[in-house]
């Protein structure tokens, strides 16, 4: 049990950083092609039918395998549209996060159904390069045998963890990666069209109370898993509790953001600060935001249950 737990932690630090290292990317792609389409004024709808001609003709060629280049493309159009439509933070990153969500499930069960893809497979292609010389493992500090049946053994815990987890680290990757282009793609569209987005902050986010009850059944079964060892509750268990997490993460981040303008930080400075100390922290920064946005749960620091979002507005510092 803690090693298949250290190698879903390791798994999930990892699906971050990739899901950052995709964010920049989309950001930068977006945003250029967001400028240009708004330099000639271009109709949404048009866009929006060649985005996604575009995005079903990668994904026929490549057999469901160009996951990336298709949520690119398509991620753009969508910016465009909620841009042109002032969409709200909420709306702009539920899209984003189901796009993206989507999108990897269908490429990954593409590649998995024409493919496949097993430890075994892995292993072996490992090996064979090895005895062909053509992967070095000395820039992992992997010098002598010893060293490579350690790093086996690590990738058979990381790769076992991996499978069992593979809805949560999904959900996991479109979160983040939700979560970073958002603001920017809202900042984008006020700055440079004055684009005011609708009712709604990110400082406000809140989710419905009944999300607690996924969490708290989702820790029910993983309790029951570690007690009677059963596959069925620790599937459904720790996929559910791993995607409650980031959702409550998320609520803790927009906590901490909302503090942080209440203490006369500027808005742009709060994520900035935000997004430093999440680089920094990755995992143990999310469960600690985990923690925190189940708390506010019960505690309300934001008054959000008693007055409603649309009662509470924190200072509007820019």
């Amino acid at each position: 049990m803690l090693e298949t737990l250290s190698g879903g932690i390791q798994t999930i630090n990892s699906v971050m950083i990739l899901a950052l290292m995709a964010a920049v990317v989309a950001m930068v792609i977006s945003l250029l092609v967001n400028y240009i389409l708004a330099k000639f004024q271009a109709d949404v709808r048009m866009v929006l039918v060649l985005a996604v001609g575009a995005m079903l003709y990668i994904l026929i060629i490549s057999k469901g395998s160009a996951g990336f280049d298709s949520l690119f493309i398509v991620l753009s159009a969508l910016v465009y549209l909620a841009g042109r439509q002032r969409w709200s933070y909420e709306r702009l990153f539920a899209s984003i996060f189901l796009l993206t969500l989507v999108l990897l499930t269908f490429s990954f069960a593409s590649y998995h159904f024409q493919y496949g893809l097993s430890l075994e497979m892995v292993l072996r292609n490992i090996d064979a390069a090895l005895q062909n010389k053509t992967l070095d493992l000395s820039w992992l500090g992997i010098k002598d045998e010893a060293g490579f049946k350690e790093f086996r053994r690590n990738l058979e815990i990381i790769f076992s963890s991996a499978k069992l987890l593979y809805p949560a680290l999904f959900a996991i990757f479109s979160a983040v990666l939700a979560l970073w282009t958002t603001p920017v793609f809202l900042w984008f569209w006020k700055r440079h069209q004055g684009a005011v987005p609708q009712k709604g902050d990110f400082h406000l986010f809140y989710l419905p109370d009944k999300v607690i009850i996924l969490f708290l059944a989702a820790l029910a079964m993983v309790l029951l898993d570690i007690e009677y060892d059963l596959f069925w509750a620790r599937f459904i268990g720790w996929n559910l509790l791993l995607v409650s997490l980031v959702v409550y993460a998320i609520q803790g981040i927009a906590l901490a953001y909302y503090f942080l303008i209440q203490w006369k930080f500027t808005k742009y400075l709060a994520l900035i600060l935000l997004a430093a100390i999440f680089i920094l922290g990755f995992f143990s920064l999310m469960l600690l935001m985990s923690v925190w946005g189940v708390v506010d749960f019960w505690a309300d620091f934001r008054k959000i249950q008693k007055n409603g979002s649309s009662a509470l507005k924190a200072p509007s510092n820019e």
